[in-house]
């Protein structure tokens, strides 16, 4: 996408809407745990521990890219909830905690697809 020169559109829902991103790296330690110390049938958050809107996703894609791109909001727009609240107790009093920034993973999204293109 960055190479082309064809016009770049990001279509989002609602730009509004507030999510909790958590890292795969994070996602995928914390199933670690949850298999050898978690209780069967118990439900556990697992989540970054902060919010962010879509907005703002998409304005720090747009701060480390070159590339200019237009944001288009669906007009045919599912309703969704605008924020999700999320209960980080159960999991974190396992051990876990996410360890990877939101920079970090965001600029890592980016490598990956740069190289794999």
């Amino acid at each position: 996408m960055e190479e082309n020169n064809a016009e770049k559109v990001f279509e989002v829902n609602n730009l509004q809407a507030i999510r909790d991103f958590v890292d795969v790296r994070d996602a995928v330690r914390a199933y670690e745990i949850l298999l050898t110390h978690g209780k069967p049938g118990e439900i556990y958050d697992i989540a970054s521990g902060e919010n962010r809107s879509l907005a703002e996703i998409i304005n720090h894609f747009n701060s480390f890219t070159k590339v200019e791109f237009k944001v288009k909001t669906k007009t045919n727009k599912t309703i969704e909830e605008e924020h999700i609240e999320i209960d980080l107790f159960k999991i974190n009093n396992l051990g876990w905690q996410p360890i990877m920034s939101f920079k970090t993973s965001i600029l890592d999204i980016l490598i990956f697809y740069r190289k794999n293109k």
